[in-house]
């Protein structure tokens, strides 16, 4: 058995009861590997507790497999804590009103998080669970305003459920879960009389308040053993004061079911000394230490599809070098996933990843860092291209140029490859595909994944592959692939990318069809290979180009490389 699940057991059998919220936030007595907060400290088995972390958006929009990848990958990196953010996400994703309130808490969904936990526990991380999406649920799948009273029961009915859910990987209980660093609960509200601000979710900072201390109270409640924190905080100039005369931030922080203050950071200067907010940064420091709460900078980033190389090396280097000169002992970087430019993984990668993972050194990750080996997807080909036509055609979408061609310009195996052409002229989203047709149907019963390799050049910098089966028969079609948050399906600028989609049996993505059923393998008519853009992304014309699509009966595992074992690190 995990040790997870057997610390879990002994958490169980002690019977830990709530004790209230404590001046010092259970910094004496907590259980064993819980995350505590003492003297402005977050503090770990008696020692300070510091990291390096990733915001993965949209985390759970994913499969299994695309969790497995995302977390070696990152503890490879040295990072030690990530934020999972969009938990609801199956709820938010559907319905014919944008939301279906009543998959909020969906079996299959939530094993997705299980593993999440249980895989972090034994790679030695933290996860914060963000719970922010549930006001979105609350709001397109109820139609009730989110920050209103109304909405009370029903936070009410999620917070005592998410606690006391039990890992289904681990039998451990998540209020008992010390991998779990904190809970997040609605990061970014937009606050009436916010400078330069209309957006529909504006509230006024006393109602704000309200329901950030209503949640933070049930919380505590139902789960004494661990962290909260409001969620990070983004608005700050122009905003009115709250009915105790006094910026909303401070009445938020100060109050005693919230263990730190936590802020967003946006947007600052690019090339030159840190502006905005950042000058401000040693003022909501120096005010929570005021208070005894450790400061979290729970996200900043740079916008890598407005500035270049140079200018963002730069501000990476300033914003860990300003958060290190405060003593910020908590500082996550946006964004792990390619969201609007604001990605790890484009052409800059490896830039990139040094940096994070020289500050994760510099914030305590304990090193030597294992090395990540991709999982390669082996099996037979469905297609090599090499026929001058395989039967693939434009779905005609709105990111289509014209038909797909076999082209000898690059090849993954062979002499060809499968040229599809695209056109992305703004930075809108919009998306492309090929389509093919089995007749007679095909039988991926027996299949584990479909991969493919796709090349797209260097200044290709937002693309990702989505797979997408259907059966006619049965008017069945299934996602294998959500177009993003899926770290096996982006497409890395100027090289070779194997992408693939998860076929197993406990692949959540074919639920997302509209159906838990097993999907109809047996019978595959069509399959569909759709192009994304990102929102926000570099415009991009010219072609994609796709070889060896097969279907993978064999993975290889992610493993470390060097004689570094994976386990637990702290």
């Amino acid at each position: 058995m995990m040790f997870n699940s057997l610390r879990c057991l002994l958490l169980l059998s002690l019977g830990v009861l709530a004790s209230g919220v404590a001046a010092e936030r259970r910094a004496a007595g907590a259980p064993a590997d819980f995350i505590t907060v003492a003297d402005g400290q977050f503090v770990l088995n008696g020692q300070p507790y510091t990291a390096v972390g990733v915001t993965n958006y949209p985390f759970t929009s994913g499969n299994i497999e695309s969790i497995e990848r995302v977390l070696y990958h990152a503890r490879a990196a040295g990072i030690t804590l990530v934020r999972a953010v969009n938990v609801f996400s199956v709820a938010h994703n559907y319905g014919a009103g944008g939301a279906d309130f009543s998959r909020w808490n969906e079996e299959a969904h939530w094993r997705e998080i299980d593993r999440l936990l249980d895989l972090a526990d034994r790679l030695g991380m933290h996860v914060l669970l963000d719970l922010s999406d549930f006001r979105t649920v609350i709001l397109d799948g109820l139609n009730i305003d989110p920050w209103s009273a109304d909405a009370y029961p029903y936070y009410d009915e999620m917070v005592a459920w998410v606690t006391q859910r039990v890992n289904g990987d681990n039998g451990c209980r998540y209020a008992d879960d010390p991998t779990i660093f904190q809970w997040l609960i609605s990061g970014e509200p937009v606050p009436y009389g916010f400078t330069g601000n209309i957006h529909n979710m504006s509230r006024h900072v006393n109602v704000i308040e309200d329901l950030i201390f209503h949640v933070a109270e049930e919380l505590k409640e139902h789960d004494p053993n661990h962290l909260v924190s409001a969620g990070g905080l983004l608005h700050f100039s122009g905003v009115p004061l709250d009915r105790h005369g006094q910026a909303y931030w401070r009445t938020i922080w100060s109050h005693p079911a919230i263990d730190c203050g936590a802020i967003h950071v946006y947007p600052g200067s690019f090339g030159g000394e840190l502006t905005g907010e950042w000058t401000r940064l040693d003022e909501y420091q120096a005010y929570c230490q005021s208070i005894g709460k450790p400061l979290v900078l729970e996200e900043w980033g740079i916008n890598q599809n407005e500035h270049d190389e140079a200018t963002e090396i730069d501000y990476l280097t300033r914003g860990f070098d300003r958060a290190w000169e405060l003593g910020i002992p908590v500082n996550i970087y946006w964004n792990w996933d390619p969201v609007g430019g604001y990605s790890i993984f484009t052409s800059r990668a490896e830039p990139l990843l040094a940096i994070l993972s020289a500050n994760a050194v510099r914030w305590g990750a304990p090193t030597p860092f294992p090395r990540f080996a991709e999982a390669v997807i082996t099996g037979p080909l469905l297609f090599d291209f090499e026929a001058p036509a395989e039967a693939f055609v434009s779905t005609g979408y709105g990111g289509n140029a014209g038909p797909p061609t076999i082209s000898a310009d690059r090849a993954w195996t062979g002499e060809h490859a499968l040229a599809v052409p695209v056109s992305f002229p703004s930075t809108a989203w919009n998306f492309a595909g090929v389509l093919t047709e089995f007749n007679p149907t095909r039988d991926w019963r027996g299949a584990g994944f479909i991969a493919c390799n796709v090349w797209v050049p260097e200044h290709a910098t937002d693309l990702s592959i989505k797979f997408m089966l259907h059966n006619v028969e049965e008017g069945w079609i299934a996602y294998v692939q959500q177009p993003e948050g899926e770290r096996n399906n982006w497409l890395l600028p100027g090289q070779w990318n194997q992408v693939y989609g998860d076929l197993r049996p406990e692949s959540l993505a074919f639920t997302r069809a509209g159906t838990a059923a097993a999907p109809g393998l047996d019978r595959v008519v069509r399959l569909t290979l759709e192009i994304h853009h990102a929102a926000g992304g570099a415009p991009y014309s010219g072609p994609v180009y796709i070889d060896a699509l097969r279907l993978g009966d064999a993975r290889t595992p992610y493993t470390p490389v060097g004689g570094h074992v994976w386990g637990r690190m702290r």
